[in-house]
């Protein structure tokens, strides 16, 4: 999402990030209906001018979004004096753009705020993966072992515990590399499955937990060595 006071640069900054594979879901100017966007939305990075309409700049906003959300923040600015960068520092963001800058220049800042983000996806306490994903404005970590299975939805994934469900902004191939491949099959282009889960199968369907999915040709036999692989 982009918070920029100029309107011609606000629409300028959309299309140059668009065109770089992203989804803008919002344009604002000032901070209070960025934050009551977030309060009903889901967004994955801000990217945020510090000279912003209204009584709150754009380092106030973002230290008023660090109190309930967390998010990668950018900021982008025309003011590049020690005293506003040194103020910008101390609510941590993840990359500081200095306008006018270059396509190139936004493109490696938001892939480096995106890329330290996922580092935070590392291993659980008991050797099991953790799984980040968005809930309501909040992160959530998800461990493997409680992932029964994730299901492909466009340019979306929809991921399964026995408690409830969650929506990644992640196609599912994205997903299946940050899971335990041991664990985890693709059973279908549609489906990866939590083997641990895996109750029963036939050459056409698996039953996973409480849920009935396809199985893709040929896999009945990889799926019972994969049983007695783990089960000796």
């Amino acid at each position: 999402m982009i918070v920029e006071d100029e309107y011609d640069l606000a629409l300028n900054l959309k299309e140059q990030v668009i065109k770089l594979g992203f989804i803008v879901p919002a344009v604002f100017d000032n901070a209070k209906e960025t934050l009551a966007y977030l309060e009903i939305h889901q967004v994955d990075l801000l990217l945020v001018d510090i000279m912003i309409i209204g009584a709150m700049d754009g380092i106030e906003l973002v230290d008023k979004v660090n109190e309930k959300w967390d998010l990668p923040i950018i900021f982008s600015t025309a003011y590049a004096d020690n005293s506003i960068f040194s103020k910008a520092l101390k609510v941590k963001p993840q990359g500081y753009l200095v306008k006018p800058y270059k396509m190139d220049d936004l493109k490696t800042t938001l892939m480096l705020a995106f890329s330290r983000v996922d580092r935070t996806e590392k291993k659980g306490s008991n050797g099991s993966s953790l799984l980040k994903v968005r809930e309501k404005g909040f992160t959530v970590f998800l461990s493997s072992n409680d992932i029964i299975m994730a299901k492909a939805d466009g340019l979306y994934t929809k991921i399964f515990t026995s408690e409830k469900s969650y929506v990644m902004r992640n196609i599912l191939k994205d997903v299946e590399v940050k899971l335990p491949e041991k664990v985890f099959l693709r059973v279908h282009k549609s489906y990866l499955i939590n083997t641990n889960f895996l109750a029963s199968f036939n050459g056409k369907f698996a039953k996973v937990g409480e849920y009935t999915v396809p199985l893709r040709r040929g896999l009945y036999s990889k799926l019972t060595n994969l049983l007695y692989d783990n089960n000796p």
